[in-house]
């Protein structure tokens, strides 16, 4: 599709022209997708989630439009949003590594009750074994959360060097080591998280970290 080269040489004025006359005679959500990609690209997100939300009017199912959605919810903060579609998208195809992955990663970050994350463990089970940093993340912060601390580090640590420059999967990595006394290294991980962090982010795990790995420069203890 003539749209598909204009995204790949940057020229978005063009692919979104030829997208919107490409939908005027098609409701093919694989390119109602391509718009949004194009909004998205040119920091025009309202009009991307506008583009993604008339799109799934008429495409309600589609798994790549739901997975959009689902990120866009996850990266606006609205997580129990995002878990109501990776639930139904887990419904529609649990097989799905990658939807398990993202359902159970969310159970287990953002909710605090006995029956999440219990669900959550359920859905990651498959990911035991899994040499994909993503996966392993995943699956030993669920072990942090169950208490198994030792299997946990066991993940974490390889997800922390498969992904360098994720601040919450190096959070990870020192709240488990923190849990098994090995302290030093757990504030290394958690300055390794700040490093990698962008300084305004907001998020509750940066805050800890930060906070962590100040009461460690001036000898105090805030663990």
């Amino acid at each position: 599709m003539l749209g598909n080269t204009h995204i790949a040489l940057e020229n978005f004025e063009e692919a979104e022209t030829v997208i919107r006359t490409t939908m005027q005679d098609s409701d093919d959500p694989s390119i109602a997708l391509q718009l949004v990609r194009v909004l998205s690209a040119q920091a025009r997100a309202d009009e991307a989630r506008n583009a993604l939300d008339a799109a799934l009017t008429t495409a309600p199912d589609d798994k790549n439009l739901l997975w959009v959605k689902a990120s866009f919810l996850e990266n606006d903060n609205q997580i129990e949003d995002a878990i109501t579609i990776y639930e139904r998208m887990y419904t529609q195809d649990s097989s799905s590594l990658v939807i398990a992955n993202n359902l159970a990663s969310l159970l287990a970050t953002y909710r605090d009750d006995d029956e999440s994350l219990q669900r959550a463990h359920i859905v990651a089970r498959r990911l035991r074994g899994t040499d994909i940093p993503a996966f392993q993340d995943t699956y030993g912060w669920i072990l942090f959360r169950r208490g198994e601390y030792d299997e946990a580090v066991e993940y974490l640590k390889p997800a922390a060097e498969g992904l360098p420059n994720d601040p919450i999967v190096q959070f990870h990595l020192g709240k488990a080591l923190d849990a098994i006394g090995r302290q030093e290294a757990a504030v290394d991980a958690f300055r390794d998280a700040l490093a990698v962090a962008d300084e305004n982010d907001p998020r509750a795990q940066i805050a800890e970290a930060r906070r962590i790995v100040l009461a460690a420069n001036t000898g105090g203890d805030d663990q």
